[in-house]
């Protein structure tokens, strides 16, 4: 064998090793790939399934939506008409306050108006209650000098009755006694008779 054919051996013995260390690292590292594909095929179908679910979720969770927007929109539009129809209310609610307002202050300056000139009635009327007090006072003052007066009067006219009749009685003496002077012979110069 010739030095060429040496190297030629060692070198195909070479390669062979070569060839026989893949060949066992193919081997050992080789996989069975149709059950090896099993299980990732069947994570995908599962990925695939979630996917499909998922994708039915979003377009069922966008119907939703769709169906919140046009609720909301609805809503919206209620919650505005009620917002303006309240706005309404609150404006009617302050004019009838300010009406309200302008009325109390109204009768606030009626009621003061009327307290003052009540007042003053008040004070007219204690000034008249005065006065009544004091005519009345007066007026018993006068009544009992009326009725002093009225008893004098009475005295006074029994007292002129009483003269009267006494003077009556002493005129008929006088007239008597002077009827009886000259018939029994008695001068004695005459006197005017007073009269009644």
């Amino acid at each position: 064998m010739t030095f060429v054919g040496k190297i030629l051996v060692i070198g195909i013995m070479a390669f062979a090793l070569l060839f026989l260390g893949i060949s066992v690292v193919t081997f050992t590292t080789a996989t069975n790939w149709k059950t090896a594909m099993a299980v990732p095929k069947k994570k995908v179908d599962e990925l695939t399934k979630k996917n499909n679910d998922a994708t039915a979720a979003v377009e069922a969770a966008k119907k939703d939506l769709a169906a919140a927007k046009e609720k909301h929109e609805a809503a919206k539009k209620e919650m505005d008409g009620r917002i303006a129809a309240l706005n309404t209310e609150i404006q009617g609610a302050q004019e009838e306050i300010t009406q309200s307002r302008t009325a109390l202050e109204d009768a606030q300056q009626k009621a003061k108006t009327a307290l003052d000139e009540a007042a003053a009635r008040k004070q007219d009327t204690d000034q008249l209650r005065a006065q009544k007090s004091a005519v009345e006072k007066q007026a018993n003052e006068y009544k009992l000098r009326q009725a002093e007066l009225n008893d004098r009067i009475r005295e006074l006219s029994r007292m002129l009755e009483t003269a009267t009749n006494n003077a009556r009685d002493l005129r008929d003496k006088v007239a008597r006694f002077a009827a009886a002077l000259p018939a029994e012979g008695l001068f004695q110069r005459r006197q005017p008779v007073p009269g009644p």
